[in-house]
């Protein structure tokens, strides 16, 4: 099984969105004609929601494809929000890195979802140059295929 997962740095506005949600989907539709068939979300933010809302709507055209919500902590899963729901009910797997928030749960999480990972989908604004170059040394030293989206 390959796998893919996102990571994102920095907020993106709603003006952003539309031409993100098109690169990000023909990314995961190149990966899945690459072999790439579970693909990792965070559940966070906006970017990760997008990915795995992306990742849903493929799962019916290539039912082969898996998605896996690795989450920060737990506190995450009582979100009520029905649309977060239901995506999280769609997932294969659902993983808890932590049992509560802590200062670097985020960052145990990440390192997870990336480790576990073939591939990996970047998306920065280049705003945060300096945590985006460290997280992406990270990962090609650890010789995975990076996919970088800027916004």
């Amino acid at each position: 099984m390959k796998t893919c997962c996102i990571i994102w740095q920095s907020e993106i506005g709603e003006e952003k969105i539309y031409f993100l949600k098109e690169k990000l989907k023909v990314e995961i539709i190149k990966a899945i004609k690459n072999g790439f068939t579970h693909f990792i979300s965070n559940f966070e933010d906006v970017v990760d929601l997008l990915f795995a809302d992306i990742v849903i709507e493929l799962m019916d055209k290539y039912p082969n494809i898996t998605l896996e919500a690795t989450i920060s902590h737990l506190e995450r899963l009582n979100i009520t929000n029905i649309c977060y729901r239901r995506m999280l009910d769609k997932c294969k797997i659902v993983n808890i890195t932590s049992r509560k928030y802590y200062e670097g749960c985020f960052l145990e999480r990440n390192g997870l979802i990336i480790n576990f990972s073939q591939m990996v989908i970047s998306v920065f604004d280049g705003k945060d140059i300096n945590e985006t170059i460290h997280t992406m040394n990270y990962v090609k030293s650890l010789g995975k295929e990076v996919i970088e989206i800027k916004i």
